[in-house]
């Protein structure tokens, strides 16, 4: 029954089926009750279906944001009508890490950190991977959390200071 109620879209998982209801039930809250909710950091599909769903309901009250422009994962705010999400309402930390030049860390070394310190990939936003210094959003009741417990990225040690500046410019790669 739920599959019918989304049949516009096309090939959704059973993952796919729960967002969407909590999105739905989302806006119905802040339609009646005037309830402001956010949603763990989404992958690019996952913003894409969030999109579809609010155009199919014609629900303008959403913002997609994921701690700096052009983000490709983000969180979902659907807010009542009458109110606004600004960028620093939404509960994202930045985090620098900072580390030798010497030292390569890779995404997957800065994923991998947060992984063994059982942070779950939804509370995980962009990392941004640059030389001698990364960025990495998170979920804000995680940040903490991270900031007391790590030291290592990889083999390379790293220091962390909350904020992000703007200066690791991420070129898109793509393979031919």
């Amino acid at each position: 029954m739920a599959r019918a109620k989304y049949q516009f879209l096309p090939d959704l998982s059973e993952d796919d089926i729960r967002l969407l209801d909590r999105v739905s039930d989302w806006i119905m809250a802040a339609d009646e009750k005037y309830i402001t909710k956010f949603s763990a950091f989404l992958d690019e599909r996952q913003c894409q279906l969030c999109e579809k769903l609010m155009a199919s309901v014609k629900y303008e009250n959403y913002r997609l944001w994921g701690g700096y422009e052009n983000a490709a994962r983000r969180m979902l705010c659907v807010y009542p009508e009458y109110g606004e999400a600004e960028s620093e309402d939404f509960p994202i930390t930045a985090i620098t890490l900072l580390y030798r030049k010497e030292d390569k860390i890779t995404h997957r070394d800065i994923l991998g950190s947060l992984m063994g310190l059982r942070i779950k990939r939804d509370s995980v936003g962009d990392i941004l991977v640059g030389e001698g210094k990364s960025a990495v959003f998170l979920r804000s009741s995680v940040a903490g959390e991270v900031t007391s417990a790590l030291t290592k990225a990889g083999r390379a040690g790293v220091k962390l200071r909350e904020g992000y500046d703007g200066s690791i410019h991420i070129e898109q790669k793509f393979r031919k």
